[in-house]
């Protein structure tokens, strides 16, 4: 099933697409999705819906992408005013309709103008989806510069509400709105709903910071639930809020806001600076090398069985083998955090030296999203007089072995992940991706024998396929 998306239609658009497609992986991210709304007789093109959509399980994120110029020498009231409204309120419109779109007609999302190639992925029931809504609103940095300094970032006032946002300038100083208004801030753009907002400066930080959907949609819904408990003052940006979200939490499983909700009275206000001074620490610098080498191998293995399976160059072995399964095996994976990703390359990386010296072995461990998952890595020894076929054929039975064993000792499993891979390969060229989903009707004490072939070949013992011979991911060893 191959289908070409959008790559951005204006420069603004292009460089969200792109960073998107880095943080959500090319099967969960549309730039430019459309509805077929006006089109007549089937000719015409249809009406654009948002300017990205990203699918993700029960998630959906909705941008829209707004860029215009701020004035650096107008009046600061007036310039803001008209630029809020072009751009911030624009997007925020199109947000909402988009989203009663997506609610009433889930079924006529299309990729294409024409309204010719549907949405590749169906949309999450409206009834259990979690919505998030994103305005990127450009051109405002070089004012927001001259007028507060720091990074050129918006600043977030959670007392600006609605219309408090702008001042009409030929009466601002009778406005009602003066005791809040502040230009270059933003607050509840919408006052029945949460809208972010980011610009030029906090779209390359949060998405090249929450660089997979987990971390990202984790950071919004803690913001929001900050903003919400009214224990937020000011932030002089949103890559400062960002700092204090990850200082709590760097390097650990959970990141958060440091408020005890046991001190009610406790406000946070976050002044400029903290997230440029973050950069310059050396642990800062080592988690970035961590992450970067963590997406070069998760991040990178998704994508390519992506692109093979969509090109229908590769299948997906074991039980579960239609599209739909597909999506969700590489959405399990997919749905892995930053520092656990890091610490599956550590594990990996661990095993793929023993399998260079050893020959055959594998690694098995749990998701620490979802410990009812489980993964797998199997690197085969081929042998010399085996057939490429003879060797694929052999590498996947005990793949499929694998699977059933581990199923068998550890019950609570919902599926199992695997990758067969031959030792001492180069890249990921030769691998296999298995998918195993267990089923009460099977009974692997049916088969004795193959049992113990598979645990000679791989030199099991039973208790190191049982629960506690699983991986329990070292998230600290990782991160150190």
């Amino acid at each position: 099933m191959e289908f070409e998306k959008s790559k951005g239609f204006t420069p603004s658009e292009k460089v969200l697409a792109e960073a998107a497609e880095k943080t959500f992986l090319k099967l969960w991210s549309y730039p430019n999705v459309f509805r077929d709304q006006g089109r007549s007789s089937g000719t015409g093109d249809g009406k654009e819906i948002a300017d990205l959509l990203v699918i993700f399980g029960e998630n959906l994120i909705i941008f829209s992408d707004k860029s215009c110029y701020l004035s650096e020498t107008d009046d600061i009231d007036l310039a803001w005013s008209r630029w809020y409204k072009r751009t911030i309120k624009k997007s925020a419109q199109q947000i909402l309709g988009a989203e009663r779109w997506l609610m009433r007609h889930p079924e006529n999302i299309f990729l294409d103008k024409q309204c010719q190639c549907r949405l590749p992925i169906p949309l999450p029931s409206s009834n259990t989806w979690k919505v998030y809504r994103i305005v990127v609103a450009t051109g405002a940095r070089k004012r927001c510069l001259k007028e507060y300094g720091g990074s050129g970032s918006l600043s977030i006032r959670p007392s600006l509400i609605g219309d408090q946002h702008t001042l009409d300038h030929s009466r601002k100083e009778k406005s009602a709105q003066s005791s809040n208004y502040k230009p270059l801030s933003i607050g509840w753009i919408d006052p029945t709903r949460f809208i972010h907002v980011l610009d030029e400066v906090t779209l390359q930080i949060l998405l090249g910071e929450l660089d997979t959907i987990t971390d990202f949609v984790d950071y919004l819904n803690e913001k929001e639930s900050l903003i919400r408990s009214g224990k937020l003052q000011f932030a002089a940006g949103e890559e400062e809020l960002l700092w204090e979200y990850l200082r709590e939490g760097n390097n650990k499983e959970y990141c958060h806001f440091s408020i005890d909700s046991n001190h009610r009275a406790e406000i946070l206000s976050i002044s400029s600076g903290k997230w440029k001074a973050w950069q310059a620490k050396s642990e800062y610098k080592f988690m970035k090398i961590a992450n970067k080498r963590s997406c070069e191998f998760w991040d990178y293995l998704i994508d390519k069985v992506t692109d093979e399976v969509l090109a229908d160059r590769i299948t997906l072995s074991g039980n579960a083998t239609s599209m739909s399964d597909i999506e969700i095996c590489l959405r399990n994976m997919a749905s892995e955090p930053r520092i656990t990703r890091r610490a599956i390359y550590k594990a990996f990386l661990d095993r793929k030296t023993d399998a260079e010296s050893i020959g055959t072995c594998y690694r098995m461990f749990f998701s620490t999203v979802k410990p009812d998952i489980g993964y797998v890595f199997l690197f085969f020894q081929r042998q010399d007089n085996e057939t490429f076929e003879e060797y694929r054929r052999k590498r996947m039975m005990l793949l499929m072995g694998l699977f059933m064993l581990y199923w068998k000792y550890n019950s609570h499993l919902k599926q199992i992940i695997g990758f067969a891979i031959q030792v001492n390969f180069s890249g990921f060229s030769d691998f296999e991706i298995g998918h195993f989903v267990p089923s009460d009707e099977f009974d692997i004490d049916q088969y004795p024998e193959e049992i113990n072939q598979l645990k000679t070949a791989l030199g099991l013992r039973d208790d190191a396929i049982n629960a506690k011979g699983f991986l329990e991911i070292d998230i600290a060893a990782s991160a150190g």
